[in-house]
């Protein structure tokens, strides 16, 4: 993969150093800086995106998040890879930190952790200049609820979940190489817990949303594969 992005790097800085070339010969130094300037403004493809996020996470459902988990804050990476036209893969890293507020419904512990790490399709919409609107789903992804029994005591019990996510961002560029991010997202995580049987109900998935800010920055000017 590191060698097929390189070579379009290349590919692209040659096919951008003839063109500006050529331009040189029938124009003027005004007329080409204008030229230039232009589509720059116009020019919307990218090859690769890296952001950071912060966000809300909110409790959401009827079964153990929703009843006995309180949000605190949540941050994650992404990088996404533009495959062709405005479908992209991306990868994401994160975290989301709860505190307990009823402990009848979690057990004896006073806040978790989910560590996750997943990867999801999209498809990316242009529709006014500066803005994108993007929407994906995970195809495959995993997390760990680390649990505290109380602060300042190590982590002692820990669960995993198959991760499903579902987002929905509205980038701003302010610059050609960076945006302003809003995000949404929706998580509806399969869990593995081990709890007694008449409580599995409560505890065989976790679910809330995400609502969150970041920055976005953008490499290439061009997808993966063209036409």
């Amino acid at each position: 993969m590191n060698s097929i992005i390189k070579r379009i790097f290349l590919g692209f800085f040659f096919l951008f150093t003839m063109t500006g070339y050529a331009q040189s010969m029938d124009t003027s130094d005004v007329e080409r800086s204008d030229t230039i300037a232009a589509n720059m403004r116009n020019f919307r493809p990218r090859l690769l995106s890296l952001s950071l996020n912060v966000y809300a996470p909110i409790p959401s459902g009827d079964q153990f998040i929703g009843q006995g988990f309180e949000g605190k804050i949540g941050g994650n990476f992404k990088a996404q890879l533009m495959i062709y036209k405005q479908f992209f893969l991306n990868v994401g890293l994160g975290q989301t930190y709860f505190s307990v507020k009823d402990m009848s419904v979690t057990g004896n512990y006073r806040s978790t952790r989910i560590s996750n790490q997943y990867i999801s399709v999209g498809y990316e919409f242009l529709p006014i200049d500066n803005i994108r609107l993007g929407i994906s789903a995970s195809v495959f992804g995993n997390a760990e609820y680390t649990n505290k029994f109380r602060e300042g005591i190590s982590v002692i019990q820990s669960d995993t979940a198959k991760l499903n996510i579902y987002e929905l961002y509205v980038d701003y560029e302010i610059f050609y190489f960076m945006a302003v991010t809003v995000n949404y997202g929706y998580r509806n995580d399969k869990t593995n817990i081990d709890v007694p049987q008449e409580l599995e109900s409560t505890f065989e998935r976790g679910q809330f949303h995400m609502i969150g800010f970041g920055l976005k920055f953008y490499l290439g000017d061009a997808n993966l594969f063209q036409n």
